[in-house]
């Protein structure tokens, strides 16, 4: 009685956790279609492509925020006058 339950258990796992061999195949063959596809399109998709350098690829520069104010260091006393420290105040 005890080996039937556990050999149900198992097999119940086994297919809930649906393991198929056949299907695996089919997927493989597609994703291996569609990285082929990528890696083409990817190689014809470059308008600005500089035959002179093509090592050198363009950079683009991040956006600094401006700052009007200093920052506040987390140690610092806290500037609405508490007596905290910034980070125990309003740093949070």
């Amino acid at each position: 009685v005890v080996m039937s339950k556990i050999n149900k258990d198992i097999v119940s796992f086994l297919l809930k956790a649906g393991i198929d061999g056949g299907d695996q195949k089919i997927k493989e063959e597609k994703t291996a279609i569609h990285k082929e596809n990528l890696q083409t399109s990817r190689e014809s998709d470059l308008p600005d492509a500089n035959p002179q350098n093509p090592n050198q690829t363009p950079q683009k520069q991040k956006a600094q925020p401006i700052r009007t104010e200093q920052k506040i260091e987390r140690n610092a006393p806290c500037p609405c006058g508490s007596g905290k420290k910034y980070k125990k105040c309003h740093g949070r």
